[in-house]
């Protein structure tokens, strides 16, 4: 998986997340809400421990404090993070 920061700025931060086919982040939470939009590709997301499919085009809100994951199988996928921090 690549991780680059596009914007970080008082509030928010904005990052470009490439995944490989067959690829994962670990479950885990954040302090801070999380908008995770999938710009192309496909793979899966986990909130709450609740899974299922997600494609280019489609957006989910991970909760603060709520465990999260996102993976890949047989497709790489490249998601757009926004995170939004309190100011």
């Amino acid at each position: 998986m690549k991780y680059r920061v596009l914007l970080h700025r008082r509030g928010m931060a904005v990052a470009a997340l490439r995944f490989a086919a067959n690829a994962t982040i670990d479950e885990h939470s954040a302090a801070f809400e999380i908008d995770v939009i999938c710009l192309g590709g496909e793979g899966f997301v986990s909130v709450g421990g609740k899974a299922m499919p997600f494609r280019c085009g489609e957006f989910v809100t991970w909760p603060a404090q709520v465990n999260h994951r996102l993976w890949t199988e047989d497709v790489a996928m490249e998601t757009l993070m926004v995170e939004h921090h309190e100011a």
